[in-house]
Formats: C-alpha cells, sequence, structure tokens
C-alpha cells in the first residue's frame, strides 16, 4: 500500500483496494476505452452503470460527461435537469429525502456513485446554515447509507475547506478545523460517509476552475468576464490553493469510481499558488492588462465568509496511484481555455 510523504498526526486513510464480488475492478488502462465489468464466471461483459448526484452542477456536469465518453451508462440524479446531455438518463433527486435516495438507488442498482451535490456557494452557506447542513450533511448521509445497501462503490467530492489553512501543503491524515460553516458540514459529511460506507473513497479538491458544461458557478468564468469587459477583478494574494481544471477533476473522480479504492486522497498538481497570481495566468493568457488583477487581501473584501489562508495540498497519493495526470495550472488552463 502506498504511504504519504511524510506523516503526522491523525487517523490512517491510506486506500485499499478491496475486491467486488463477481466483478473485475478495471479492464483497460487506456484512456477513452470503454470501462467495463466482467462475470467472474467469463460471462458476457455488461456497462457499468455510474450515479452522479449533482450532474446539473458544474463539476457534475463534466463528470457526466467523461464517464459517457468513457463507455459507462450514466445517471444524472438531482433536482433539475438544467441541459440535458444525450445518453445521460436523468432522475429527479431531493437527496435531503431519505426514502426517494433510497429508492432512487435501489431501482437504479448503480455499480458506483460520485455524490456532487451540495450547497457548494460559501458565502450562501455562512447566510443559511440550516438549510446547508440539510443538504451537506443529512443529504449526504442518505446517499452514503443508500450506495452502501445496493453495494454501490462510493466516490464522494470533498474541500480543503475542513482545514485551517495555517500551514499549508496539507496531507489526508491532518486533523480538520475548518473557519466557515461550509467547511463545518463537509468535515460533518465525510465522518457520516466513514460510518455508513466505510469502503467509500472520499476524494478532496482544493479549487477546480473551468468552463460550465450543464449549469453551476464558475470562478474561472466570473474572472474572464471581468477581465474581458475592462472591469478590475479583486483577488487575496495571500490566499493559497493546489488548482485542478474541471476536466481532469472529472477525468480523476470517473477512474476513483472503476477501481473501488478505499480511503481520502487529494486531487490536484504539485503546485500551491494564490488565487491573486492564478487570475493574473487568466489575463496573460486572455492578452488583458494585468493591472486589472488587483491584489486585495482577503480581510478587506466585504460581505465574504472567513477562508483558510493556506490550503494547498500535498497530492503525493494522487500522484502514485493515479492514471489520470494531474495537470498544473498553466497545462490546465491550456486544457480548458484552448491554445
Amino acid at each position: 500500500m502506498l504511504s504519504p510523504a511524510r506523516e503526522r498526526s491523525g487517523p490512517s486513510a491510506t486506500p485499499r483496494f478491496p475486491s467486488h464480488p463477481a466483478r473485475t475492478r478495471l479492464i483497460d488502462r487506456r484512456r477513452g476505452t470503454a470501462l467495463q465489468c466482467v462475470d467472474a464466471t467469463g460471462g458476457p461483459r455488461v456497462p457499468k452503470v455510474l450515479l452522479v448526484t449533482g450532474g446539473s452542477g458544474f463539476i457534475g456536469g463534466h463528470v457526466l460527461a467523461t464517464a459517457l465518453a468513457a463507455g459507462w451508462g450514466v445517471i444524472n440524479a438531482d433536482r433539475a435537469q438544467a441541459a440535458p446531455i444525450s445518453g445521460v438518463d436523468f432522475r429527479e433527486l431531493d437527496i435531503t429525502d431519505e426514502a426517494a435516495a433510497g429508492a432512487l438507488i435501489s431501482d437504479a442498482r448503480p455499480d458506483a456513485v460520485i455524490h456532487c451535490a451540495a450547497i457548494g456557494d460559501i458565502d450562501e452557506a455562512e447566510r443559511d446554515p440550516y438549510f446547508t447542513w440539510r443538504v451537506n450533511v443529512n443529504g449526504t448521509a442518505n446517499v452514503a447509507r443508500a450506495a452502501a445497501q445496493t453495494r454501490a462503490h462510493l466516490v464522494f467530492l470533498s474541500t480543503s475547506t475542513i482545514f485551517d489553512g495555517k500551514r499549508g501543503n496539507c496531507i489526508e491524515e491532518d486533523p480538520p478545523n475548518p473557519l466557515n460553516v461550509y467547511g463545518h458540514t463537509k468535515v460533518a459529511a465525510e465522518y457520516a460517509i466513514r460510518v455508513l460506507h466505510p469502503a467509500a473513497t472520499i476524494a478532496r479538491i482544493s479549487m477546480a476552475y473551468g468552463y460550465p458544461r450543464t449549469g453551476g458557478a464558475s470562478f474561472l468564468t466570473r474572472v474572464e468576464q471581468a477581465l474581458r469587459s475592462g472591469k478590475p477583478t479583486n483577488q487575496p494574494g495571500d490566499e493559497f490553493r493546489t488548482p485542478i481544471d474541471v476536466l481532469t477533476c472529472a477525468d480523476a473522480l470517473v477512474e476513483l469510481a472503476g477501481t473501488h479504492t478505499q480511503g481520502t486522497i487529494h486531487l490536484g498538481p504539485r503546485e500551491r499558488i494564490s488565487r491573486y497570481d492564478f487570475a493574473l495566468k487568466v489575463a496573460r493568457r486572455l492578452g488583458v492588462d494585468e493591472r486589472l488583477v488587483q491584489d486585495r487581501r482577503a480581510q478587506t473584501l466585504p460581505g465574504r465568509a472567513p477562508r483558510p489562508k493556506d490550503v494547498s495540498f500535498d497530492t503525493t497519493r494522487a500522484h502514485h496511484m493515479l492514471r489520470t495526470k494531474l495537470l498544473d495550472t498553466d497545462r490546465g488552463l491550456a486544457r480548458v481555455m484552448g491554445g
């Protein structure tokens, strides 16, 4: 088993690879080749089925498209369908309804579930903590319980915001200490998953960027719109992240769904960059005046919930385990923006 490059106090979360009854974990390593499962007795191949919660959101929409291209049978389970993707089966679901979540997942009988549905806007979460808890914690528990009952592998999308940002280069075993409501709900959701579905994968990201495919908010879109219109964009130079482009993020999540990895993993390149420097890279790619990107300390931005300063990742585990190439910011921006 792989171990992190350095150790800190905290429970071990080294991923394991439990067997999946009567199925192979993965039959092809080549990107783009259809992922399929094979009956252990040598019977005919049948496509794997992947259920994605929150497929109408920013990351979930790309997960749908990536899984479909890889040969999965894909189900989008969400409260509403923002933009249909041909070949994806939409099922309406409110994850806060325990009975509905259980019935839908039991009926679909997916091989794997990628749980993206969440209140992901940190400021919105701060304004309505009760509703955020219902969705991010109770909803996650409902999905985890149903996935475990149907023996579907679960991949849960979590966040670096569970950390306090005091030292950065966070490893998977670092103890959480969130500074805002959103972070607290994600800590509780991770705990619920470890109790209800111990074989699940918890995949944390630090900052995702790209363009929405089906819906959802995008940091890159907001920055680009401001810059193209000649308006300044205020970005904190004292907040550090390990950004991952949304296409690579979707690749990694779909790969994890097919390998039945157990434990926690940090997704992203071997990189630490501030939001200010990230926005400068966007300005350079657009060929606009870099002076439009203004360095504003986080505490001077009005109406903003507390954010951790440095929640960059140590991604050693992901780079050792995954076939997906985790692109640095320059290559990631080239992939999502073109050129």
